[in-house]
């Protein structure tokens, strides 16, 4: 049991953050270096549930992106939603709408049937951020990516990993090469299955 107020790491790790904010000045314990400057973006599940409906799984929760911005000892703080295709269909539904990463959407067996012979497009990306062929792009385990601004996290556009040199499943953390090239892996699934190694410069 835990004291009133104070959460479990699970129920922290579940709550959801509704509010965006835009260049609010952060306190700092100490000093920051003067000559930290730049900013330090991050990625991750922020909102949980559509009305009555909560997702099963972390992964599921909708992807916002976090920013600080370091100047000459001050930080300013913004967070944003991505802009994607599983928000815009659980926010115009009021519930959740389409199969996220651990949940399905409530619906009977013909719409289980449909979901069968219709692929959603999946841009859920909350797993990571990676800079790919000059652009700054929220990635998560498949061949889906959405391009952001890193200044003002503004969505910019849905892309898509070529599917001659991606497979279904691909790691979220790609690796950037001292050369400046970004070296990412994934994984083909059929008749014979294949791990694929891509390096983009």
């Amino acid at each position: 049991n835990f004291p009133p107020r104070i959460m479990s790491v699970e129920q922290l790790a579940f709550s959801s953050l509704t509010s965006e904010v835009s260049d609010v000045p952060l306190e700092a314990t100490g000093k920051v270096p003067l000559w930290i400057s730049g900013i330090f973006v991050r990625n991750g599940p922020a909102l949980f549930e559509f009305g009555n409906e909560e997702f099963n799984h972390w992964f599921d929760g909708q992807a916002m992106l976090h920013s600080y911005h370091f100047n000459e000892g001050a930080i300013k703080y913004t967070n944003k939603f991505l802009n994607t295709s599983n928000l815009r269909a659980h926010q115009k539904e009021g519930r959740i709408a389409v199969a996220e990463f651990g949940t399905c959407p409530k619906q009977g067996i013909w719409g289980r049937l449909m979901r069968l012979a219709k692929v959603d497009p999946y841009e859920n990306t909350n797993v990571n951020i990676a800079r790919i062929g000059g652009r700054h792009l929220a990635i998560t385990e498949n061949e889906s990516a959405i391009e952001f601004c890193p200044r003002t996290l503004k969505t910019l556009s849905s892309a898509r990993f070529d599917a001659s040199i991606m497979g279904q499943i691909s790691a979220a953390h790609p690796v950037e090469t001292a050369a400046g090239d970004t070296v990412h892996v994934s994984l083909r699934l059929g008749p014979s299955s294949a791990y694929l190694l891509t390096r983009v410069p």
